[in-house]
């Protein structure tokens, strides 16, 4: 009698538990304030594998190392702690909040050789470990053209072969220190014409096929840590969805054509060029269906809302109607684990 009870309470529940526990490796989450009891909670409950860090979380040196250490602390097993830290403009660390600046990727390009240039980036691998930052959301690997990648001086070059070695020359410099890496935006922004901050970003009559070239070359070379998708429309892949969402672009052509193996991670899933297009609970979806093993959001909250609650509530009732298999969520978790025992010294 004990083991039918169990049986029928496995069949009733079973499916919400398993997805609860498995889900929460696949978020990684930014949230508001230098210390946030909400999210050390969640770390401690294991709702979530990581987080993402912005400039508002950083006031200082101490502050920033203070909140490190407590988010390594709520945690049994390693998290991720990540941060988009390129160099320039985009960089979370910078002169405001007291840390050293480093050039743009145009700029090391232009001045510095390879050998310089993994110096360079080992020593800013160097300075995010001792802030206890274990991920970087780097390098960019886009051409550099006229458009938004390109004006802010994110891309080292419109040479896909340069862009190709600076980037390798990145990882590295970081992989020297053992923090992580991923390389971005799938398949390539450099022509977009939007911003997918802005809005939606339509490059179907501007992208080109030598955009995959750098993501091409560091796979092959094995230098591809992680991949960042981004929501760039391409029908020439994907008349319907987004990178971000297509099983088309994420499994088909990034995985099958470019054998790439590796961990794959979203762009901010609550961005305008793809939150105005998608509810919620479709982004969540075709997101893991794509073959994105990572959800990253920018916020723990959304209108008043607990984001991370939300998406477990998505994710176990798509376990039930069978919209999302468990074997895609274990398949993600491997990839998760795999790519976690690249951090060195957590």
């Amino acid at each position: 009698m004990k083991k039918l009870t169990l049986f029928i309470l496995f069949c009733l529940y079973g499916a919400s538990l398993y997805g609860k526990d498995l889900i929460g490796e696949l978020i990684l989450v930014g949230f508001n304030g230098t210390d946030s009891k909400e999210i050390l909670n969640k770390i401690k409950s294991e709702k979530i594998g990581g987080v993402v860090l912005f400039e508002r979380n950083i006031e200082s040196t101490k502050s920033l190392m203070e909140l490190t250490q407590s988010l390594k602390a709520s945690s049994k097993k390693p998290i991720l702690i990540a941060i988009d830290q390129e160099g320039g403009l985009v960089a979370r660390l910078n002169k405001r909040n007291g840390f050293v600046e480093f050039p743009s990727a145009n700029e090391v390009a232009s001045l510095m050789n390879l050998e310089e240039t993994k110096e360079l980036y080992a020593k800013m691998a160097k300075y995010l470990k001792e802030f206890g930052i274990n991920y970087n959301l780097a390098p960019v690997v886009d051409l550099k053209t006229k458009n938004p990648i390109g004006l802010k001086n994110r891309a080292y070059s419109s040479s896909p072969s340069l862009v190709s070695l600076y980037a390798g020359a990145f990882v590295d410099g970081f992989d020297s220190e053992g923090v992580l890496t991923s390389l971005k935006h799938f398949p390539g922004l450099g022509n977009a014409k939007v911003d997918t901050h802005d809005g939606k970003s339509d490059g179907s009559s501007t992208w080109q096929y030598e955009e995959l070239q750098p993501f091409f070359d560091l796979i092959k070379s094995k230098k591809a840590r992680s991949i960042m998708v981004s929501h760039l429309y391409v029908d020439k892949f994907d008349k319907k969805y987004p990178a971000s969402l297509s099983k088309k672009i994420i499994t088909s052509l990034l995985k099958e054509e470019l054998k790439y193996d590796g961990l794959v991670i979203s762009d901010d899933l609550l961005m305008s060029g793809i939150s105005n297009e998608f509810s919620l609970k479709d982004r969540v979806i075709l997101a893991l269906n794509a073959g994105v093993d990572i959800l990253l959001f920018s916020q723990d909250r959304v209108n008043n809302e607990d984001l991370v609650e939300k998406v477990h509530e998505i994710v176990n009732e798509a376990l039930k109607d069978g919209s999302i298999k468990k074997e895609q969520l274990e398949s993600a978790n491997r990839k998760v684990k795999a790519f976690k025992r690249g951090i060195n010294g957590d």
